[in-house]
C-alpha cells in the first residue's frame, strides 16, 4: 500500500492511524 501511494511505510502507518482516529471521532456523535 505504501509503495502504491509513493510514501514511506511509517508515513503510511501514520496516515492510517490519523484516518482511524478521525473516523472514530466522527462516528461517536452519530451513535451517541
Amino acid at each position: 500500500m505504501s509503495t502504491g501511494l509513493g510514501v514511506t511505510e511509517s508515513r503510511a502507518g501514520l496516515l492510517i492511524t490519523v484516518y482511524a482516529l478521525a473516523a472514530a471521532v466522527t462516528a461517536i456523535p452519530m451513535t451517541a
